[in-house]
C-alpha cells in the first residue's frame, strides 16, 4: 500500500525498502517518519520528523538471537536488556535503576525487582497465578484460589477482605460477593443474562439494581439504574450507521439533559450540543491535533510541532523531553509552572507543583503505579489483580482503605467496600463512575459529571475513591488520569507521552481514542477498544505471561490495527451453531488488497465447546482459558501469515490454534494435531 486516503480527502503516504519493510510514513500535513532495519529486517533506527533538536533518532540493537539488546533514546538515555543462558529476560537497566527477573523450574516468573527496592514475588499452582506479594515502599499480598474448572473462585488481600466468584454452567460470571476486614460488610453483585445471546441484562447489589437494553447490532442503547425502585441514572443512546453515539439523553439524580454529537469526515468529535445549545466545539489539523476548542464559551487555540507535541493550548504552554514526554506545563496568566519527570518506560516518576509540593510515584516491576508520596510521605498505595485494575487501596501506613470488585466492566469497579460500608458504583457506557451509592441504605455518597473529554464538571466528594474518566486512576494534584501505560490530560485531550506502539498506533502518537472520546475508550493507554469482561481480561493476561505464547498474544492484545471483540454467548447461539462451540469471524474496514482483516469477532460457549472436545477427542475438563486460547491461536496465525506476506494455510492455522490450546492444557491430555 502506497497511499491511504481518508473520507475527508487527507492522504497518508508509505514507502518501503527492497525487503518490503516500511521505510517512511508521511502523515497528513506532516513530514515523514523514517525507519531503518538490520540485515535480518529488524527495526534498527526510527527518526520522527525534525522538531528543532538533535539527535531525534531512537536506535535499537539486538542480540544474535534477535532479542532486543539495547535501546538508545533521543535524549541519550539507554535501556539495556540482559538475558540468562536460557534466553529469558534477566534484567532491564534504566536511569531510574534496574528491573530484575528470576524464574522457577517451570520457566514462570518468580520474582520481579524494580528501581527503589520494590519487589514482587509470585506463587503458582500449575499455570495459575495464586499469589502476588509486594515488598518495599508499598507492602501487601493478593491470594487467588481456583475451582476444579480452573476458574478464579476467591481472592484475598493481605489474607482478608475476600471476594468470592460464582459461575453458571457455561463459566460465565453469575455473581460475586465482596467483604471488608473480618468478613463484614458483605455485598453481593448478582447478574442476569439474556438466555439467547449471553449479554448482560441486569445486576442487583443490595437496594441498587440496573438494567440494559441493546440494539440489533449488540450495542447498548438504554441503561437504567434504580435505588429502591427509584430511578437515579438513566441513559438512552441513539447511534449512527458507524456505531458512534449520535444522541444521548441522560437523567442523573433527577436532572435530564439531551446531548447531540457531531463528527467530521475523519470520525473526530467536532460538536457537543446540550439541550440544543452548543457547549463544546473542536477543530483539528489534518493529522488529528486539536487546533481549536471552544468549551462553554471559552476558546483555546492549540499549537503543535511536527511531532504532534502540544506546545500551547489556551493559557498554557508545554515543553517536552527529546523522547516526547511532558516536561513542563506553564500557566501564562500567572507564571505557575508544573514540572514532570518520566522514566524511559513511560512511567511518571515525579512532579513538582507550583506551590512547591513534590510528588513521587512508586512503580512496581510490572510498571504499575502502586503508590504516591507527597513531600516524601507515602499517602496512597494500590494493589492490583491484573495489569490494569487495582483491587485494593491502601493508606500511607499500609492499611486497606478500600476493596474493589469487578464484574460488569473489565476496567471499572462495580463494588467499593470502605470504612465498614459497601457501595455500588454506577457507571456510564465508558466505565466512568457517575454515582456511588450505599448499597444498604441507598444514600448517594458521590456524584460525578464529565464533559466529552473527561474533564470533571461536578464531583461532590473529591478524592473519596481513586477512579475517574473511563475508570482510570485520577490524580487531582496534576489533573491527569492514569490509563495503563500513559497519562491522559483531558483539558487539551492529549496523552502526555508518545504511544509506545509508534506508528502501529496510527499517525498521531498523542491523540486520545482517535479523537472520539464519546464512543471509544483506551483503558490500557495503548489502544482504543470496546468493553472486555474481567474474566476475559485475566485470560488474555495469562496468555501474555506464558513464555511460549507471550509475544504473539501481546500483539493481539496491543496492536491497534487488530480489533478483537470477545462474545461469551449462550448455547446454540446462531454464531456458533455449526462450530462446535466457538468460532472467530473476520472482516475488513479498509479493504486493502493483500492486507489481513482488521476486525475479529470471537464467539464461544465454554460448555458447548467442552462437550465437543469430549465427544470428538475424549478430552475432559476443557476450560474457559483453553477455548479462548484456541480461537486466539486461529487469529494469531492469520495475522502472522499476512505479516510474512503469505496466504494463511488453513491446516497450519488449525494446528496453531491447537498448539495454543494445548499449552494451557499443561501436563494433561492434549488435543491431537491435524
Amino acid at each position: 500500500m502506497l497511499t491511504q486516503t481518508r473520507p475527508d480527502g487527507e492522504v497518508t503516504s508509505f514507502s518501503y525498502d527492497n525487503n518490503g519493510n516500511l521505510s517512511s510514513l508521511s502523515p497528513p500535513g506532516r513530514p515523514a517518519h523514517l525507519f531503518e532495519y538490520t540485515p535480518v529486517d529488524l527495526e534498527s533506527k526510527y527518526a520522527p520528523p525534525e522538531a528543532g533538536f538533535t539527535p531525534r533518532e531512537t536506535e535499537t540493537f539486538y542480540t544474535l538471537d534477535r532479542e532486543v539488546d539495547a535501546v538508545v533514546l533521543p535524549d541519550g538515555r539507554v535501556i539495556d536488556l540482559d538475558y540468562d543462558p536460557a534466553g529469558r529476560l534477566s534484567s532491564v537497566v534504566t536511569s531510574a535503576g534496574v528491573y530484575g527477573y528470576s524464574y522457577d523450574f517451570a520457566d514462570r516468573v518468580e520474582t520481579l525487582t524494580a528501581p527503589g527496592g520494590e519487589t514482587l514475588v509470585f506463587g503458582y499452582d500449575g499455570s495459575q497465578l495464586t499469589q502476588s506479594i509486594w515488598a518495599g515502599t508499598v507492602n501487601g499480598s493478593i491470594t487467588s484460589v481456583y475451582d476444579a474448572d480452573l476458574r478464579l473462585s476467591s481472592q484475598l488481600v493481605n489474607g482478608d477482605h475476600p471476594v468470592e466468584y460464582h459461575y453458571d454452567q457455561d463459566s460465565i460470571l453469575e455473581s460475586y460477593s465482596i467483604s471488608g476486614a473480618g468478613g463484614t460488610p458483605n455485598a453481593t453483585l448478582v447478574t442476569t443474562r439474556n438466555v439467547l445471546n449471553g449479554r448482560l441484562e441486569t445486576t442487583t447489589a443490595g437496594v441498587v439494581t440496573d438494567e440494559r437494553h441493546y440494539n440489533a447490532h449488540g450495542e447498548l442503547d438504554h441503561y437504567t439504574a434504580r435505588v429502591s425502585s427509584v430511578v437515579v441514572f438513566e441513559v438512552d443512546y441513539v447511534r449512527d450507521g458507524l456505531g458512534r453515539i449520535d444522541v444521548k439523553t441522560e437523567t442523573l439524580n433527577g436532572t435530564t439533559k439531551a446531548f447531540d454529537y457531531d463528527y467530521d469526515l475523519a470520525g473526530r468529535l467536532t460538536d457537543v450540543w446540550e439541550d440544543a445549545v452548543l457547549v463544546e466545539h473542536y477543530e483539528y489539523d489534518p493529522n488529528g491535533n486539536r487546533t481549536l476548542g471552544v468549551v462553554r464559551g471559552v476558546a483555546s487555540v492549540g499549537i503543535y510541532d511536527d511531532q504532534d507535541r502540544l506546545l500551547s493550548y489556551g493559557d498554557f504552554t508545554y515543553t517536552y523531553t527529546a523522547n516526547g514526554e511532558l516536561l513542563t506545563k506553564t500557566d501564562t496568566s500567572n507564571g505557575d509552572m508544573t514540572l514532570y519527570s518520566y522514566d524511559e518506560l513511560g512511567n511518571l516518576r515525579e512532579a513538582t507543583l507550583p506551590n512547591g509540593d513534590h510528588l513521587e510515584y512508586v512503580i512496581d516491576g510490572q510498571n504499575r503505579r502502586i503508590g504516591k508520596k507527597v513531600n516524601g510521605t507515602l499517602v496512597q498505595g494500590l494493589l492490583y489483580g491484573d495489569q490494569l485494575d487495582p483491587i485494593a487501596e491502601l493508606d500511607g501506613s499500609g492499611n486497606v482503605v478500600s476493596r474493589f470488585g469487578y464484574g460488569t466492566v473489565g476496567h471499572s469497579a462495580d463494588i467499593i467496600v470502605k470504612a465498614g460500608r459497601a457501595y455500588r458504583a454506577i457507571m456510564d457506557h465508558l466505565g466512568s463512575p457517575r454515582l456511588v451509592v450505599d448499597q444498604l441504605t441507598g444514600a448517594i455518597t458521590q456524584e460525578l459529571e464529565y464533559d466529552a473529554w473527561g474533564n470533571l464538571l461536578t464531583d461532590s466528594a473529591p478524592g473519596w475513591q481513586p477512579f475517574g474518566f473511563t475508570g482510570g486512576i485520577y490524580d487531582s494534584s496534576v489533573m491527569l488520569t492514569r490509563l495503563g501505560a500513559r497519562d491522559l490530560s483531558s483539558g487539551p485531550g492529549t496523552w502526555t507521552a508518545k504511544d509506545p506502539l509508534n506508528v502501529k498506533a496510527g499517525t498521531n502518537f498523542y491523540a486520545y481514542s482517535a479523537n472520539n472520546p464519546v464512543s471509544l475508550l483506551d483503558p490500557s493507554g495503548l489502544e482504543f477498544v470496546g468493553p472486555i469482561t474481567p474474566q476475559q481480561r485475566r485470560i488474555v493476561r495469562r496468555l501474555i505471561k506464558n513464555p511460549r505464547l507471550g509475544s504473539a498474544a501481546r500483539r493481539l492484545a496491543t496492536d491497534p490495527t487488530i480489533r478483537i471483540r470477545l462474545h461469551n454467548v449462550a448455547r446454540n447461539d446462531p454464531n456458533i451453531a455449526n462450530a462446535g462451540g466457538a468460532i472467530a469471524r473476520y472482516k475488513h474496514r479498509h479493504y486493502c488488497p493483500g492486507d489481513p482483516p482488521d476486525e475479529v469477532d470471537i464467539y464461544y460457549n465454554v460448555g458447548q465447546a467442552k462437550e465437543t472436545a469430549e465427544d470428538a477427542f475424549g478430552l475432559e475438563a476443557t476450560t474457559h482459558d483453553q477455548v479462548l486460547a484456541h480461537e486466539l491461536g486461529h487469529t494469531s496465525h492469520l495475522f502472522e501469515s499476512y505479516t510474512d506476506g503469505e496466504s494463511p494455510d488453513m491446516n497450519e492455522n488449525e494446528n496453531t490454534a491447537i498448539e495454543w490450546e494445548n499449552i494451557l492444557r499443561g501436563s494433561g491430555p492434549k488435543r491431537p494435531r491435524h
